[in-house]
């Protein structure tokens, strides 16, 4: 299986950020489970983090 990648665009702290989300056995838009983890590029500070992203994409938080 090749690496599938979703691309979902927030605001968030006022930034706008591109969550990247690495597909290993969840499906979009049916995800398997409530929360997925995202790897989230911000790119005014040229950072990569890993996110915490609901079904429903309201709530997240960063790590």
């Amino acid at each position: 299986m090749g690496q599938r990648i979703v691309y979902v665009e927030l605001h968030y702290l006022f930034l706008k950020i591109q969550f990247r989300e690495l597909l290993e056995h969840t499906n979009m838009p049916n995800l398997g489970c409530s929360l997925v983890t995202y790897k989230v590029i911000l790119w005014c500070q040229k950072e990569i983090k890993e996110v915490q992203v609901s079904r429903r994409g309201r709530e997240f938080k960063a790590s």
